[in-house]
């Protein structure tokens, strides 16, 4: 996972310094998107709306059970650590793809840029559980 996560954060690091060199006069939306692109879209976004779901599982067994002594509630808790962890990574990976195979898939640089900001918020969901 770990590793996962330094390939991540150095993806989002390499499009922010892409994204600093873009023009906003001279960028120009990908229009239509291909098959494959809408296909990966839907994708992410579809582990994007799992991310909320499974880090309220966690957060709610844990607010159930902290401090807790009993190994199988512990193994419970740590399984929806990481279902949170992986769900959000996917979507982190998604995004990340999308945006490196069609780097102008958005409407402007302020799009790019938000764009960014949401793997950058996948990536820090994804690494909260890790840390617990």
């Amino acid at each position: 996972m770990k590793a996962k996560i330094e390939k991540f954060d150095n993806g989002i690091q390499s499009l922010n310094e892409w994204m600093k060199q873009l023009d906003d006069s001279t960028y120009k939306k990908l229009d239509p998107w291909p098959d494959e692109l809408w296909s990966a879209y839907r994708a992410y976004k579809t582990l994007v709306d799992e991310i909320g779901p499974a880090r309220q599982a966690y957060q709610e067994i844990t607010r159930q059970n902290m401090p807790c002594r009993d190994p199988g509630k512990l193994v419970e808790i740590a399984d929806l650590a990481i279902k949170w962890a992986e769900v959000a990574l996917r979507a982190t990976e998604g995004r990340l793809d999308v945006l490196q195979t069609w780097k102008h898939v958005y409407d402007d640089v302020p799009d790019v840029k938000s764009h960014i900001h949401q793997i950058e918020s996948n990536l820090s969901s994804g690494k909260k559980p890790s840390r617990r």
